[in-house]
């Protein structure tokens, strides 16, 4: 972990939540930071 983002990694990001089955994902923030945000 601990690593720079990817355009890749945003892509993915982004795809998963155009699937069915992210409809019930609202509200929620997501962050793609290599695991900075929870100190790795």
């Amino acid at each position: 972990m601990n690593c720079f983002d990817r355009a890749e990694d945003m892509n993915l990001v982004a795809t998963c939540l155009c699937l069915p089955a992210a409809r019930f994902v609202t509200g929620a923030g997501l962050p793609v930071d290599g695991g900075v945000s929870i100190g790795f």
